[in-house]
């Protein structure tokens, strides 16, 4: 799965993947797909691959990844809300 992929670049390679302007090629399709999917169904099998790989980009891009930080944050307790209506 790429999520896996960019996940375990993101542990090894580790913050020069966070440097600069690099966050924003990668960082805005993950959240984009996150959202398209988390409305649609928050209990999508792709989601935990998915949300592990944001932890660990947004550790390695540590204040690099604030201008997604709230958007990030947003999505989640939405998926959280979505799960908890489900069940």
């Amino acid at each position: 799965c790429l999520f896996d992929t960019l996940g375990v670049m993101a542990d090894n390679v580790g913050t020069a993947i966070g440097e600069g302007s690099l966050p924003g090629i990668y960082v805005p399709p993950i959240l984009k797909y996150w959202n398209d999917i988390g409305r649609e169904n928050p209990m999508d099998r792709t989601l935990l691959p998915l949300m592990e790989c944001l932890g660990s980009i947004t550790v390695v891009c540590g204040m690099n990844y604030q201008p997604w930080a709230v958007e990030t944050f947003e999505m989640a307790m939405s998926t959280i809300e979505g799960c908890m209506m489900i069940i």
